[in-house]
C-alpha cells in the first residue's frame, strides 16, 4: 500500500475497548489496508502510509492530508458533492456557490461514468474535465466551502 502509485485514504471514529480511536483505511484497485490508531492526525496517517507518503493520494479535505503536495493529491469528488449540498441546504448568500459547485460535480461524475463504462478514452476524459476544472477554479477557492 505504501508504495502504490495511486491510493485513496480516509479515517473514521472507532471504539477500541470503549476508548475513542480512529480507523484509518487506504485502498487501491486491488488491495485495502486498515490501521486502528489513537490519533486522527499525522501519526495516524503515518501509521497507515508511512512518514513520507508516496504516489498520488485521493482523500477528503481533512487537514492532515495537506502534507501531501497538491500535485500528488486528489480531492474526493463525492465529498465535494456532499459539501456543496450542505452549502445549498444552509441557504443564504453562499447558496449560489453551492448550486454552481453541485452542477460542476454532476458534470465531473458524468464524464467519469463515460470513461468507466468504456465510452471514452482516458485522454478524452482529460479533455472533457479540463474546462470543468477551470470553471470550478473560478467558482470556488479553498475557503469557500467548509465542513
Amino acid at each position: 500500500m505504501r508504495s502504490a502509485a495511486v491510493k485513496g485514504a480516509d479515517e473514521t471514529s472507532w471504539k477500541q475497548a470503549g476508548r475513542l480511536c480512529w480507523l484509518w483505511a487506504a485502498a487501491t484497485a486491488g488491495v485495502a489496508a486498515f490501521v486502528i490508531h489513537t490519533g486522527r492526525g499525522r501519526a495516524g496517517l503515518a501509521a497507515l502510509l508511512g512518514a513520507e507518503i508516496q504516489g498520488i493520494l485521493g482523500s477528503d479535505r481533512w487537514h492532515v492530508y495537506h502534507q501531501v503536495p497538491a500535485d500528488r493529491r486528489q480531492i474526493c469528488w463525492a465529498h465535494l458533492r456532499r459539501d456543496f449540498q450542505k452549502v445549498i441546504d444552509r441557504g443564504g448568500p453562499s447558496e449560489a456557490v453551492g448550486r454552481k459547485g453541485r452542477a460542476i460535480a454532476r458534470k465531473v461524475f458524468a464524464a467519469w461514468h463515460e470513461f468507466r463504462d468504456g465510452r471514452c478514452t482516458r485522454e478524452q476524459l482529460r479533455e472533457a474535465v479540463a474546462p470543468i476544472e477551470r470553471r470550478m477554479s473560478r467558482v470556488v477557492d479553498r475557503r469557500a466551502v467548509r465542513r
